[in-house]
């Protein structure tokens, strides 16, 4: 840090803060002082607890101001206020001090009023006008002014200490500093100003100001910032009270001022290293829960120490501690909790919560000790230190909780919540939904009716026969055909004979089809004899389901009729007849369907084939997985294979696991990732090591992230377990190390015209690591829209920034947040000097992506062709038709050797890509 090129605001809010401390401490050690000089011990506690009560008046009114004047105008209300009290309370211990104690009462309470009041409002007004990446990088600036002042206020108490008028001059040095204080903050008006909100409101809006205030210290944010404060500030209460108990009784007179001069100075001291060397590692690094949960967890060590080894003056350690570190980093973490709420009420709410609640607290424990003095005496040691132990515990999971809300409100401020369109509330379905359905479908059009029957049959509701009658008696045929498979699945005797008389004497094909195919499905054994008069209908499609249906017949003529019949449809040359036999096999009953599926998946016509395949069923699936291994190389199966397995389920899966283990990627890569992806789309339950394993086998790095990112797809629906999220954080920091390297090399990448080949290529590549690491990010936190996130981080300023990696900090920690917010940054702005064609053949040369082979081919230039011929030669020899291709179309453009180019040409004529072998010829014919 340049200290002399700081900007004008941190200069001056370093200048402030370097007074308030002056005067904080200056005011401690006084009133210190006067509270162990002039009181008895059994008054201490109550002399707390009044000057507790006065600061939570004080805090209230100073919440008011700062929400009708902002933070600025409430503290420069409150120092000048301020100043003119200790102005008469120095001119009364002056005058009547010695003659009347009274008035050491009042200096005792403006004095710790000065002690907290300042520095709160300073921290509001700060954090008014410092954004999230100024809070971070200027925090430890500003403290270790804070702590100099600390130091020579210690310093300048101790020589104090040996004058005859300390008490006037401590008081009066407190004064001088508020009153200069109080000059800075007049002149500097303009920079501590929000501009956008009114400095001064009406009258009226002064129900609206404790409205607003009511609301904000209600927030669930509110809330728990309060509890935080709330347990700090018992535990340093109570450690305070008992320091004080014990200087009372090691030291005595004059030796307190200089005690006490000594302390703050030496704990000032190591302040300021920590806030030169530690503060900003630990807020940078550590992030917000480590600045606000180091002091408890300091504080918890010590007193289990003290418990083992019954020390006493482990209080002097205790006090030392949170002398040094609550002023330093415990107090920093708490500001940094308020950069998630808007910066206008940053001021009023650190006045409501911790001017407020610190010094309420502080009066109930004073109260607390004060009725029970005499159990603070007898065992002090280890009541003390287990009421400690207790209450540090408390705290730590409090300041849990507080972090967990801080990047809640974080997410909520920069809108990056995931909204859930999936998870709807379950549609009740009870006696009143069933009766306004009745009404709505009794009043429904031809369409709307349609869609309600539709979804009637498809929940297979019971109880809705009268209404399907009245459709069934419908001319519509789409309504008849919902009431015919409604009836025939939950009708009585007289719905199957109307739907035997639709079967009948139906005009449409369709309708008697649908008739014939619902009666036969839920009919079962003699209720199927129905069929043999349709064994001669003049429709075949008639002829051919009645046919199946009665295969299972227990009368053996009857059966082979049937047989017979379905085999001429089954080995008809004309595919309409064989679409029959497959169309009816879901009709089949009694018989295997394995023998016949087999001879369908054999047909030449896809259509066929199609339906076969979704005819497999588990049964099935033994018979004719090898066929289907077959078949998964075409294209248009691929889909109806991929439902068929998903259907059946674990068994299907068990045969994929087997076939694979018995291949190797390098046998039959396309129908190796196939049947991967086949066992991720069937993979809805629990993380897979066979998955895992099988994609680890694949050689291509691209193919084999395309396979991981469809994996991570799935995990969301995994239950979020640790060994889930081991796996999710082991796998983001090996993708985010790949995402880095392309995005170093896109950055590298010169811009001209022929580079931009490579760059698609390089830039494809990057951006599939990423989608990689936006899966992996949301198996660790599902809550946040991480492309959102990124999106605001690269576009919205470096406040949005800054809270975008708050946010990613608590998912995945300091480190690997800095590093994924590199990645959001344009990848078109150089990081460092561009680099030549030899350094990307050089890093991209074995690649085993075409698009960048082919991209580093396009680099080429005439000059550049002669260095890389080789890396030429070996891509017309590469098995990916595209990398053929421009390697041709490269090695005829620059290659001056002719007979080289006649040979190769004369090779690839024959090419089993035809735009190669054109090329080829084109080349020939022009030699």
């Amino acid at each position: 840090m340049k200290i002399f090129n700081l900007e004008p605001k941190i200069k001056v809010l370093c200048v402030i803060y370097f007074m308030v401390a002056q005067s904080s401490m200056m005011a401690r050690a006084t009133s210190d002082s006067f509270l162990l000089k002039y009181f008895e011990p059994d008054v201490i506690p109550q002399m707390i607890m009044a000057a507790a009560s006065l600061s939570i008046l004080l805090a209230l009114l100073t919440t008011y101001l700062c929400g009708r004047f902002q933070a600025y105008g409430a503290m420069k209300l409150a120092i000048g206020g301020l100043a003119l009290v200790m102005i008469g309370v120095v001119a009364a211990v002056f005058l009547i001090g010695e003659k009347n104690t009274a008035v050491f009462v009042l200096a005792y309470m403006v004095c710790e009023v000065v002690v907290i009041l300042p520095m709160v409002l300073f921290w509001g007004m700060a954090m008014g006008v410092l954004n999230p990446k100024e809070s971070k990088k200027w925090f430890g600036m500003i403290g270790a002014a804070g702590t100099c002042g600390c130091i020579l206020a210690g310093y300048t108490v101790s020589l104090a200490s040996k004058s005859e008028l300390v008490n006037e001059l401590s008081l009066g040095l407190v004064t001088g500093v508020l009153m200069i204080v109080l000059v800075i903050l007049i002149s500097k008006a303009d920079l501590f100003t929000i501009r956008d909100t009114k400095s001064v409101p009406s009258d009226s809006q002064t129900a609206s100001i404790f409205r607003k205030m009511a609301l904000m210290i209600s927030s669930r944010q509110s809330v728990m910032m309060t509890w935080l404060v709330v347990f700090s500030a018992m535990v340093l209460c109570l450690i305070d009270i008992n320091f004080k108990f014990l200087v009372r009784k090691d030291y005595a007179g004059s030796e307190l001022y200089d005690f006490f001069g000594q302390f703050y100075t030496y704990s000032s001291v190591a302040q300021l290293l920590l806030q030169l060397f530690i503060v900003r590692t630990i807020l940078t690094r550590g992030g917000v829960f480590a600045a606000i949960s180091i002091l408890p967890c300091l504080l918890l060590l010590t007193a289990i120490a003290a418990l083992l080894l019954n020390r006493a003056d482990a209080v002097y350690v205790g006090k030392f501690i949170t002398q040094v570190v609550f002023f330093t980093i415990e107090y920093v973490g708490l500001q940094m909790l308020y950069l998630s709420v808007k910066k206008e009420i940053r001021g009023q709410m650190n006045s409501a919560i911790d001017g407020l609640t610190r010094p309420a607290t502080i009066a109930a424990i004073s109260l607390l000790v004060t009725s029970t003095f005499g159990f603070w005496q007898e065992d002090a040691v280890v009541r003390l230190n287990l009421i400690i132990i207790a209450l540090s515990c408390c705290w730590l999971f409090v300041a849990w909780l507080n972090y967990r809300q801080y990047l809640s409100s974080l997410l909520s401020m920069l809108n990056t919540r995931v909204t859930d369109f999936v998870k709807a509330s379950p549609l009740k379905m009870n006696s009143l939904f069933d009766s306004q359905l009745r009404v709505s479908m009794s009043k429904a059009k031809s369409f709307e009716a349609c869609f309600w029957a539709d979804w009637i049959v498809g929940m297979n509701k019971k109880g809705w026969c009268d209404e399907f009658r009245i459709m069934m008696a419908n001319e519509d045929v789409t309504l008849k055909i919902h009431a015919i498979r409604y009836l025939s699945k939950f009708g009585g005797e007289a719905d199957r004979e109307s739907i035997l008389r639709v079967l009948s004497e139906g005009l449409s094909p369709h309708l008697r089809l649908e008739a014939l195919r619902n009666l036969a499905i839920h009919g079962k054994g003699e209720e199927l004899r129905f069929l043999e008069p349709f064994l001669d209908d003049n429709d075949p499609s008639i002829r051919c389901a009645s046919a199946a249906g009665l295969l299972g017949a227990s009368d053996s003529t009857l059966s082979k009729k049937a047989e017979s019949i379905f085999e001429e449809f089954l080995n008809s040359k004309e595919e309409n007849e064989r679409f029959h036999a497959v169309q009816s096999l879901s009709i089949i009953s009694g018989v295997t369907t394995a023998s016949v599926i087999g001879r369908l998946l054999d047909d030449p016509a896809d259509k066929i084939k199609n339906k076969a395949i979704q005819s497999i069923h588990k049964h099935d699936l033994d018979s004719t997985f090898e066929r289907l291994m077959e078949l998964i190389s075409e294209e248009s199966l691929k889909p109806a294979i991929s439902n068929c397995l998903k259907k059946i389920g674990r068994p299907a899966n068990e045969l994929i696991e087997k076939r694979l283990s018995s291949m190797k990627y390098g046998e039959a890569p396309d129908c190796y990732r196939t049947l991967i992806c086949f066992l991720i789309e069937s993979n809805e339950s629990k993380r897979s090591s066979s998955i895992e394993k099988f994609i680890g086998q694949i050689s291509k790095e691209t193919e084999r992230t395309e396979l991981a990112l469809e994996y991570f797809s799935t995990m969301g629906n995994f239950p979020q377990g640790r060994n889930l999220k081991k796996f999710a954080r082991k796998e983001l920091t090996d993708y985010l190390q790949k995402a880095e390297f392309y995005r170093e090399n896109l950055t590298k990448l010169p811009l001209i015209r022929k580079n931009e080949p490579i760059r698609m290529a390089l830039k494809f590549q990057f951006e599939l690591r990423i989608e990689a690491l936006l899966k992996l990010l949301s198996i660790l936190e599902s809550k946040i829209d991480y492309k959102k996130l990124f999106k605001i981080s690269a576009e919205g300023g470096a406040n949005a920034e800054a809270e975008a990696t708050e946010v990613l900090k608590g998912v995945v920690g300091p480190t690997l947040s800095d590093r994924l917010m590199a990645l959001a940054k344009d990848i078109q702005k150089p990081l460092g000097d561009a680099a030549g064609s030899d350094y990307f053949f050089a890093t991209f040369a074995e690649s085993d992506s075409r698009w960048v082979l082919a991209g580093l081919l396009l680099m080429l230039s005439k000059e550049d062709y002669k260095p890389h011929r080789s890396f030429v030669q070996t891509c017309l020899k590469k098995q990916d038709s595209v990398v053929r291709e421009t390697a041709l179309e490269v090695f005829i453009a620059y290659e001056t050797q002719r007979d080289a180019v006649e040979e190769e040409c004369t090779t690839l004529c024959n090419d089993s890509c035809q735009g190669i072998a054109l090329m080829a010829r084109q080349a020939l014919a022009a030699f």
